[in-house]
Parts: structure tokens; sequence; C-alpha cells
């Protein structure tokens, strides 16, 4: 995680004037990006999996396919996603996992994370399948398809932290031939076929499942649907084209996991009928996420739920913000939208989005938090609101303005109380307009 959000702790002081829209515009949601790794059985699959009828099937998953039980609103894939093509198969002569699953060439080069447009995949998955999908892997005697850990392995073999995407799918084709009843047999007879080889070999079933361990840990592999794979046949398929879903386990996600928020804010008035709120947030050290983005605006009863409006302010990093508002905008509470990497140690790539178009169980709920805001009541200077008229410049808080007015009045009465008496005079008439007469009896 870069140092800025694990280390240091930087200040951002910015003022938002919501009541004046055009001083800050904040992006509008982004586009969920979705990765879809298509991944290919290179062990004894050769036979069929170039057919037309695979082609066409996986074409039509990534370009028609969408669920709403699955809350996949869109084709599952698009101009601005990702695509990933591996193969995966392993030869009983290799002495690690290493060339396990790795991505497939096209045009000289791994085809791994690709943005090819609509045109340029469909002429792939056309013109190019059988090149593709034929292309050898590994090549040598007794390949091993390992399907029970084609899954996990897939996600782990595209480690990648420098991209972002918030959803990953994966779309398997194999014959679902397993070199045994489940994981453990099928890392057994690879094992023994390599000792048969007399190859010194360091795969070993427990490393091999801790990986897989590591990556159900962080995600769920969830089965959408199979396509059967015909190819020619009658009465039993040749293989099946399968869609999955790596779901992090992030259902409940809260964003206080990764940042310190106060629980309530205060509104404290300001000369001018404007009510300043101060939003204290900092890193609470996390290493097993980042903060991508930060978005912060007020909510009124009108708001609309999982968006930014354009009157928002972007935080890049954290500190301290403050927010000017004014109290005939009703605004009840501070609204917080967190975009959160995942530093899971087996992807790395993924990011929990706060959109609406993002599914619930992929932690939306916990990445929108509101913090109520609380409005100061009205200081008053001996029950007499405190009136703009009589704020004194350099001054912020009303409570403060209110006691120096609590002082200046007394004082100031004083003062004139004394100048008062200092400056009457008692009338003395002169000695020349005074006589005195004898008052007869």
């Amino acid at each position: 995680m870069e140092n800025k959000y694990i280390i240091g702790i930087f200040f951002l002081w910015a003022t938002v004037f919501l009541s004046y829209p055009s001083f800050l515009k904040a992006e509008v949601d982004d586009t969920l990006r979705h990765h879809v790794i298509l991944a290919i059985d290179k062990a004894g699959c050769d036979s069929w999996i170039g057919n037309r009828e695979v082609s066409v099937s996986v074409r039509n998953i990534l370009l028609s396919f969408w669920h709403s039980g699955y809350q996949m609103d869109r084709p599952m894939f698009l101009a601005s996603d990702y695509l990933s093509i591996l193969g995966f198969a392993v030869d009983a002569s290799q002495r690690d996992m290493s060339m396990y699953a790795i991505p497939l060439k096209v045009g000289g080069e791994p085809f791994c994370y690709r943005n090819p447009d609509v045109e340029s995949l469909i002429n792939l998955l056309i013109f190019k399948w059988k090149e593709l999908a034929l292309q050898k892997l590994n090549p040598g005697n007794s390949p091993f398809s390992l399907v029970s850990v084609a899954k996990p392995y897939a996600l782990l073999s595209l480690n990648n932290s420098s991209v972002d995407v918030n959803r990953t799918f994966l779309v398997l084709v194999t014959d679902h031939h397993y070199n045994g009843n489940d994981f453990y047999d099928e890392i057994v007879s690879l094992i023994q076929k390599q000792r048969a080889l007399n190859v010194s070999s360091n795969i070993d079933v427990n490393r091999i499942f801790q990986k897989c361990y590591a990556v159900e840990q962080e995600y769920y592999i969830r089965h959408i649907k199979t396509d059967t794979i015909w190819a020619n046949r009658k009465y039993a398929p040749q293989g099946y084209v399968e869609v999955y879903e790596y779901l992090p386990l992030q259902q409940y996600f809260s964003l206080g996991a990764v940042i310190n928020y106060p629980t309530k804010l205060v509104a404290e008035r300001r000369r001018g009928g404007i009510y300043e709120v101060e939003l204290p947030l900092t890193w609470r050290n996390n290493l097993h996420f980042e903060l991508k983005r930060l978005d912060a605006f007020g909510v009124t009863e009108d708001t609309p739920s999982f968006w930014t409006p354009d009157n928002a302010l972007r935080l890049d990093s954290l500190g301290k913000a403050i927010f000017r508002i004014d109290r005939s905008e009703k605004i009840a509470s501070i609204r917080m939208r967190a975009w959160v990497k995942l530093l899971d140690g087996v992807y790395n790539a993924t990011v929990l989005s706060p959109s609406y178009f993002a599914p619930v169980f992929l932690g939306r709920d916990g990445l929108n938090v509101d913090i109520p805001v609380v409005y100061e009541e009205d200081a008053t200077v001996y029950g007499i609101p405190l009136w703009d008229i009589f704020w004194l410049p350099g001054i912020d808080s009303q409570f403060t303005m209110a006691k120096i007015w609590e002082i200046i009045i007394p004082a100031g009465l004083l003062i004139y109380l004394i100048y008062y008496m200092a400056t009457h005079r008692t009338y003395r008439p002169k000695v020349k307009d005074f006589s005195f007469k004898r008052i007869k009896k």
C-alpha cells in the first residue's frame, strides 16, 4: 500500500459550498469493470476444443449472457472490460506448478488483461478460435488437467495490483476428466506418475492445498451456469463450458475497517446564516485494504441513493474536510461513498464499489455511510438572539461572540455610568447673586 495511506496522514482542508454547485464538480459513478478469465483445459481436449460449437458457446456467454438473479444487468463483457485467456495443464515431467495456468499467446504476446472491442473479440472467437484453442502448452508426455485446482490457480496466475476490476468471472472449458475422485487424489496421481518417470519434482500436495485454501479464504467461487458441448457426439458430450464468479467474501463490509470517522457531526453556526461542519478522517493502517476514492457530500430527503451529486467533494487523501452549508437546505447528514481495493494477497485487483450497479453481496451497502448532522442552537445575549450585525470579524464561534457581548454590554454601561457621574455638575450660584436682608418682625 502506498505510504500516503498507511503511514502518513495527509491533512486536506477543503470547503464545500453546497449552495453553489458550480464551485466543485465530482465525477459521476464509474462503470463497473469486469475481468473475464477464459481458461481452456489443455490436457486431452485438443480433439474437440477447437470446434465451432465451443467458440459459439463462449461468444454467447461473453456478449449476450446476463442474469438478474446474479445482479448481472449488462452483458458479461463490454469494451471497457478486461479479458485474459489461459491454458491449464501440467506435464508429468514438470518439476513445479509455475507453468500450470499461463496466458495463451495471441499475435505472439500473452493475452492478459486486454481490452478488445466487440469487433475484435468476435473476430478472435470466430476466425482465430481454433488456432487459439489448439495452441500447444507444455508439450510432453502424460499431461494432467488437475481440474480441481484450475479455478483457484486461474485467479492466482493473474495476481496484479496495478489494475482495478470490480467483478471477476471465469469461463472454464474442460472435459471434466478428473485424475481421481477429489483434489487430493488428483495431486497424488500426478506425483505417482512423476515417480514412475523418475522425475525429481518439488510439487507437494500440502503446498498446492495451501494456495487453493488461500484463494478460498478470500473468494467464494460461485457456479453460475454450464453449457454442454457435444461436438458431433450423439450419446455423450465431449465437454463443458462452465461459468463462475469469484466473489470476495465482503458482503458485510464496513467502511470503519478502513478509516476512522465520527458517528455524529455538529454543524456550528457562522455569520450570514451559514453552518460549518468539520469531518475529520484518519487511516486505520489496515494492510488488507487500499482507499482508492472517497466522495463526501450533504444529504437531504431528495438526495438519490447510490449516486454522487455534482456538488460533492472528492477526497484523494485523508485528513480534515470542512463543509459550509445553508440551514435552509435541510442537510440531515454527510454521506461518504468509498471505493476500496482488496489487498488479499492472491489477486490484488478487486475494487469494491458503492455504485448502485454493484451487487449487494460485494459490500455495496457498507461503502455508503451517512453521518448524521446536529445543528447548534442559536446563541443568545441575555436572552436576545445574536444578530449578524453584532458579529465581529475574526471570530467564528457564535458562543464566543455571545460571551464577548455579555462582557461588552455591562462593561459599556459601567463606563457610561462613570462618565455620566464624572461629567454631571450641581448648580452653585455666584456670590454677587446673593444679598442679605433683614427681615422685620
